[in-house]
């Protein structure tokens, strides 16, 4: 089953990327920007913000309501996977920066897991220690690692 995303665009900067798209949802249009952020070796930390129209300033703790959540994480994840396509060794470091956003985060991965195991590794942080992702466990952050 094909699932509607949202066309982006790349914006590649060393040691960054960063990709734009629009929500359109029923608070009107809100750009919505995804940035790489290389950490060192091939770990890159992934975060998602919204940047406000009037100052250009990106809010990474906006909450939205747009009505278009999985359209958004499916552009997302669709960003994810041209981003590891680039660079099939990157480790992507995923963490919610609200504890509603991290579950938010989980229950997606958890909903879609049997796709993402076929082109990705995906463990949970619990603790201070890195697990192969289950479905039901709770974790802190999440990685995720291209294998094809």
């Amino acid at each position: 089953m094909q699932m509607e995303r949202y066309t982006y665009e790349e914006f590649a900067h060393t040691p960054n990327t960063q990709y734009l798209f629009a929500s359109l949802g029923s608070q009107g249009p809100i750009n919505k920007m995804i940035t790489f952020s290389h950490f060192g070796n091939d770990i890159f930390n992934m975060s998602l913000e919204d940047i406000d129209e009037d100052t250009g300033v990106f809010d990474q703790y906006a909450v939205t309501n747009n009505g278009d959540t999985m359209k958004i994480l499916l552009t997302v994840a669709e960003i994810l996977v041209h981003f590891t396509s680039k660079r099939p060794g990157a480790q992507i470091f995923i963490k919610g920066n609200t504890v509603v956003r991290n579950r938010l985060y989980r229950i997606y991965i958890a909903k879609f897991l049997d796709e993402i195991r076929q082109w990705y590794e995906v463990y949970g942080l619990r603790g201070a220690h890195w697990e192969v992702f289950e479905r039901q466990g709770k974790y802190g952050a999440y990685l995720v690692i291209r294998v094809k």
